[in-house]
């Protein structure tokens, strides 16, 4: 959930160097039972990556973070169960008492826009900024999480695994994509 970050000097203060120049901040809440124990354990807000350096997609193996995130990330909180797809959080906010979705990803990929007919196999593999792509299975078209900018070759094996992943997942062979015909596109 975005918040707009308090101007008021009487409230406590959170650094400029958290979200630069943004006047949004991100607020999550513990959505897991190990979140719950850590927060409950600490008591005070801690301020969390989602594991992935700026333009990057977020690192889905332990010895990658260690290696990638080491100069920016004071510690770090591992385990052993492997990371099938990287995914981030979801960004939402209300406005006017609506619930509107910034970033699809977390509790929201990949849910399907149903149509009024069936679409024929193809992808739709997203423009080159705030990438994601998307997939009709009949009548229903899933979109993928967030993948990103696609301005790095780590942010474009991660759009790249997504496509594959997506034909796994829907057991689909694919006739045709639709893309942004710009030469400098990666998505193209």
């Amino acid at each position: 959930m975005l918040v707009r970050r308090r101007t008021d000097p009487s409230s406590q203060p959170i650094s400029e160097s958290v979200a630069p120049g943004n006047p949004y901040l991100g607020v999550m809440l513990p959505y897991t039972p190990l979140h719950h124990l850590l927060m409950a354990k600490l008591g005070f807000p801690v301020i969390a990556t989602s594991g992935n350096l700026s333009e990057e997609p977020i690192c889905t193996e332990a010895h990658d973070a260690l290696t990638r995130l080491k100069d920016i990330a004071d510690l770090f909180l591992t385990h052993n169960r492997p990371i099938a797809r990287h995914l981030d959080d979801s960004i939402a906010c209300v406005i006017m008492g609506r619930e509107m979705l910034l970033r699809r990803a977390r509790g929201y990929a990949p849910l399907p826009v149903h149509t009024k007919q069936p679409i024929a196999p193809c992808i739709a593999v997203g423009a080159h900024l705030k990438n994601a792509v998307a997939m009709p299975v009949g009548d229903r078209v899933f979109v993928s999480q967030h993948i990103g900018d696609l301005e790095t070759p780590k942010a474009f094996e991660a759009f790249e695994r997504v496509i594959a992943d997506f034909q796994h997942l829907y057991d689909a062979s694919l006739q045709k994509a639709a893309c942004d015909l710009h030469p400098s596109y990666f998505s193209s």
